[in-house]
């Protein structure tokens, strides 16, 4: 059986995880609003613009309102744009145990590489990092 700090260490690692997969999120929808050209980017003259990247669903979603598309067209598109966005939350929310199995394994890692010293400092700032979590 796991003892009950484990399983504190464990939720708060996919704590940490979580808030920073949210924030990636939230931070991308701002950069959306970014005018980038005002940072020497610009689309028009073959400049990089994350329009460009043909992964980025914002832009795909963009260019298929630009198509004119019927309305049970734009209903069978979101249904589908929908299903692959729960689906790739399902497919990373599977890879979460996996990912904390690393973030653990390099921080014993790190840890057998310090001093006590630097070893309790480490510890203090990962206690630090842990408190700053918004907890939902």
């Amino acid at each position: 059986m796991i003892p009950r700090v484990r399983w504190i260490a464990a939720l708060v690692l996919l704590a940490v995880l979580l808030a920073g997969i949210t924030a990636g999120w939230m931070l991308e929808d701002v950069t959306d609003d970014v005018e980038w050209s005002s940072f020497g980017f610009d689309r028009d003259r073959g400049g990089e613009h994350e329009e460009d990247d043909p992964m980025d669903d914002d832009a795909e979603e963009d260019f298929l309102e630009g198509l004119g598309l019927t309305t049970s067209q734009n209903k069978a598109v979101d249904g589908l744009l929908d299903e692959r966005e729960d689906r790739l939350e399902e497919y990373w929310a599977g890879k979460l145990p996996e990912m904390e199995m690393i973030v653990d394994s390099s921080r014993i890692g790190i840890r057998n590489l310090l001093t006590p010293d630097q070893r309790a400092s480490y510890e203090r700032w990962l206690a630090e990092q842990r408190t700053r979590l918004p907890m939902e």
